[in-house]
């Protein structure tokens, strides 16, 4: 077998996994996901083109950043199938639902021009629907492996850190592969991993390559078990 085919689900931050693998098109074609509900609905849409190109234009970041239809789904269709293993990011609790779907959250950023923002209703998900949605993913996935990874946090409280420590807690209950970034790079100094920002939230080179060790390590040993 030859080196592991992944697909991102996540944010830039997941670009460390470049350094060791190939990477699908799906991430930069379709979306950036930052929350379980929205990483669900891209994997319905990757295995049974369950959206009208219409949707896929307000439920993905590439649909409205491009303002219009997702017009290559066979090609990622495809890169789905052929996926060894994914790496899906949930960075946040906020679930933005729109006409019965949920949409990626710049859709109600006025700079991205979505025509229907004000319909988009945002919420908080709770414990037992992160749970359910991670669960669903699995099973759509299945039997092919997948790794869960937590956003960035740089202190031990708040509602980013309650976040984490809930997907560690379902990961550990049902067997999944969990990733916690800040763990790792606790022993580095921030300003070699982190770009200088009020809120850290990207990779400086160094970080990519550090992380990106980590990802070749929890890849690797995903696709042998």
């Amino acid at each position: 077998m030859g080196a592991p085919l992944v697909t991102v689900l996540g944010s830039c931050r997941q670009y460390s996994a470049a350094h060791h693998f190939q990477v699908t098109c799906i991430q930069e074609g379709l979306t950036y996901p930052h929350y379980s509900k929205e990483i669900l609905q891209a994997v319905r849409y990757l295995k049974s083109n369950t959206l009208r190109p219409e949707q896929t234009q307000a439920c993905f970041r590439t649909g409205l950043l491009q303002k219009g239809p997702i017009l290559d789904y066979e090609q990622m269709a495809r890169a789905f199938r052929d996926t060894d293993v994914f790496l899906l990011e949930i960075a946040s609790r906020l679930c933005y639902d729109w006409q019965g779907l949920v949409v990626h959250h710049i859709a109600v950023e006025p700079a991205y021009g979505f025509a229907d923002a004000a319909s988009v209703a945002i919420r908080e998900q709770t414990d037992a629907e992160i749970e359910s949605d991670v669960l669903e993913i699995r099973s759509l996935l299945s039997p092919r492996p997948m790794i869960v990874v937590a956003h960035i946090t740089t202190r031990k409280s708040g509602k980013r850190y309650d976040l984490v420590r809930l997907l560690e807690a379902i990961c550990a209950r049902h067997g999944i592969i969990f990733f916690d970034p800040a763990v790792l790079l606790e022993a580095h100094p921030a300003d070699k991993l982190y770009r200088p920002e009020p809120v850290l939230a990207h990779y400086t080179d160094i970080g990519h390559s550090i992380v990106s060790q980590e990802y070749k390590r929890l890849i690797s040993g995903a696709c042998s078990i």
